[in-house]
């Protein structure tokens, strides 16, 4: 299988200021284990690298991230050290700052650091409910809602996974409520992969899923 230029343009265009920018943040995590019940992940200036190069890498000659969701130029790319200067640092700022930022989501998300540099991060027995909304749910403006369109997004996801040079992901499924997922994808319609044939939803959620939820079947 392979995704066209075309069809990688359209599904780039649609994705484009459809979440604020730390959305990003979110899918790391996501991709990193974080889920409802479970110990929380822990957090470093390198460890999440991989999960970086899996949801954004684009290939770049300086290896920097794409992010296509974001809204402006300046928060379209991640420079390669994102791990540290990005991640590690927007984590730490969440767990100290408090209302000082402007995005604040430890009402959902607990972070704690115990450990020197490395940071815990778990959902709060809340979780999900605050995501995807207002700004501290990682939308562009307070009466917005998260509306990445699920069918791009695995378009965009794809062409990252499939790529010869892609990171491998876990092959061990885990569970995950689909809660937090509604709260972050929109379904629209369907879109070409590039080889003539019609990505559905079911085939866009289940590449999602196995991104960032770790889990062979769906949840409705």
């Amino acid at each position: 299988m392979y995704i066209d230029q075309s069809t990688l343009r359209r599904s780039l265009s649609q994705l484009y200021g459809t979440a604020g920018h730390l959305l990003k943040i979110w899918l790391v995590l996501k991709h990193m284990g974080l889920r409802s019940g479970g110990d929380g992940i822990h957090v470093d200036t390198s460890n999440s690298t991989d999960s970086l190069k899996a949801l954004f890498d684009c290939g770049a000659d300086d290896n920097r991230f794409y992010v296509p969701f974001a809204h402006t130029s300046r928060y379209l790319t991640m420079k390669h050290d994102a791990s540290r200067s990005i991640v590690q640092t927007t984590v730490q700022r969440w767990a100290t700052s408090g209302s000082v930022v402007t995005c604040d989501p430890t009402e959902y998300l607990d972070i704690t650091n115990d450990t020197g540099s490395k940071l815990t991060v778990k959902p709060t027995r809340a979780y999900p409910l605050g995501l995807g909304i207002d700004e501290s749910g990682f939308v562009l403006e307070d009466s917005q809602r998260v509306s990445l369109p699920l069918i791009a997004f695995a378009i965009w996801y794809g062409n990252v996974r499939y790529r010869p040079a892609g990171a491998m992901m876990p092959k061990t499924p885990r569970r995950s409520s689909a809660r937090d997922f509604s709260r972050v994808f929109a379904r629209v319609s369907s879109n070409s992969s590039g080889n003539g044939r019609a990505i559905g939803t079911s085939e866009a959620r289940a590449r999602v899923r196995t991104a960032l939820f770790r889990r062979t079947s769906w949840a409705s």
